[in-house]
Formats: C-alpha cells, sequence, structure tokens
C-alpha cells in the first residue's frame, strides 16, 4: 500500500511540474483535499524551483544507471558462488561487479557497463594499494594497514559525501583512462552518503557519486580521511 501510495504521489507531483500555469495546478487538486490552501501549499512546494531541479536530476541518473543483471539475487550471494566456483577465499570486488553488470551471453548490459568493464581490465593491474607507507600527498606510497578511506565534500566542509577503499595515488594511475595527476587520490566507492553530490572530475557518462558505487573516481588528496578497518 505504502509503495502505491508512494507512486500516486510521484505522478501528481509530475503533473503538478508540467502544469502550464497556476489555474490548471488547481485543477489537479484530489477530491480527498478539500482544504484549498493546503493545496496551494503543497503545490507550492512541489513546484519550487529546488523540487524542479532534483526532480530533473534524479531523471538523469535514472537515464544514466547501469543495471545489474543479478535480479533478486543479492550480491554478497553472487559473491559466495563465486568464491566457491572458483576455490579461493576471496573474489575482487571488480570481478563481482563485472559479473552483476554482464548478460548470460557474456555481453554487458548496456553501452555504459561495457565502457566501464575495459576501464577495469586497463587498470587490473594498478588497481592494488602499494605496501609502502605514505609519507605525503605526492609520494606514491600506500598507508599500512588502513585502506578504508571518507570522502568529505568539495566545498570545504566536514560532511562525508562517501566511503570506500583508498587505492592509489599514483599520479599517472588512471581512472578510467584519466591519469590521476599530483595531489589527487584514486579510491574505490563503497556507500554514497550524499548520492547526488557532483564528482571531483565528472565523465560524459556519469556525474554523480551514487552513480560509481562499486567503481573507482578521483578525489583530491586533501579532502580524503584514511581510517582503519575494523
Amino acid at each position: 500500500m505504502a509503495g502505491l501510495w508512494r507512486a500516486s504521489k510521484s505522478r501528481l507531483v509530475q503533473k503538478i511540474l508540467q502544469a502550464k500555469n497556476e489555474q490548471e495546478r488547481m485543477k489537479l487538486r484530489p477530491d480527498n483535499i478539500s482544504s484549498i490552501s493546503e493545496w496551494k501549499s503543497f503545490v507550492k512546494e512541489k513546484a519550487s524551483e529546488k523540487i524542479r531541479q532534483r526532480s530533473e536530476g534524479f531523471k538523469k541518473i535514472r537515464k544514466k544507471q547501469i543495471p545489474q543483471t543479478t535480479g533478486r539475487r543479492r550480491l554478497a550471494r553472487m559473491t559466495e558462488d563465486m568464491k566457491k566456483s572458483s576455490g579461493k577465499t576471496e573474489v575482487p570486488r571488480v570481478d563481482v561487479w563485472i559479473r552483476a553488470h554482464t548478460k548470460k551471453d557474456g555481453q554487458p548490459v548496456n553501452i555504459q557497463a561495457g565502457d566501464t568493464i575495459s576501464h577495469f581490465h586497463e587498470t587490473e593491474a594498478s588497481v592494488k594499494p602499494p605496501k609502502t607507507p605514505l609519507t605525503s600527498p605526492m609520494s606514491v606510497k600506500a598507508i599500512p594497514n588502513i585502506t578504508k578511506c571518507k570522502m568529505l565534500d568539495l566545498e570545504g566542509s566536514d560532511t562525508v559525501v562517501a566511503e570506500g577503499c583508498w587505492s592509489s595515488n599514483d599520479p599517472n594511475a588512471l581512472v578510467h583512462h584519466i591519469p590521476l595527476g599530483s595531489n589527487v587520490v584514486r579510491v574505490w566507492v563503497d556507500i554514497a552518503r550524499q548520492p547526488l553530490k557532483f564528482l571531483w572530475k565528472v565523465t560524459p557518462y556519469m556525474t554523480t557519486i551514487e552513480e560509481y558505487v562499486g567503481s573507482t573516481i578521483a578525489w583530491p588528496a586533501d579532502r580524503v580521511i584514511m581510517f582503519a578497518a575494523n
């Protein structure tokens, strides 16, 4: 029932946004809303520029999403199956991501997935964290026993926009064909805390943090906080 209510509300909001004028929006008032003032308040909120921008943002995200082929099977279950079939105790998350975005005939689910998979293959040799201590953002070194990291808001606040794993700070390391450069870190995105935040470097295919969960992104070194995994 809750799903039906949300779907109905979503359709109503879309009609409000598509209405050409105030008169058309007033005609959309449902029978169960008797108060005209309440309806006007609702319309004012949903027709605001902020809501319009958010709606357009979600539309772009939905268009650019890369669908998984796992259906209801959780990635954790797929990971366990891959461990059993390979005889290994661990399976690289890249392999899991590729399996989840590949059809039964071996083809990627769409162009974006195919491009990402090709990027994975090209950078596979360099995605493992180095084994020497990190001394400065410019150095190409690792942090012992610390691979987890948090990405902070690019605007300078301490807001955590995503969490993941440190991958590399080698200026020559690639992130989807593009070298990192100085003072930049390549990280795996595991959790999007602020899903609609824009990437530091957008791509032709994806622009927000949410779209890169399960993949790598470039992030300024001074906006990345390392912490020990539990």
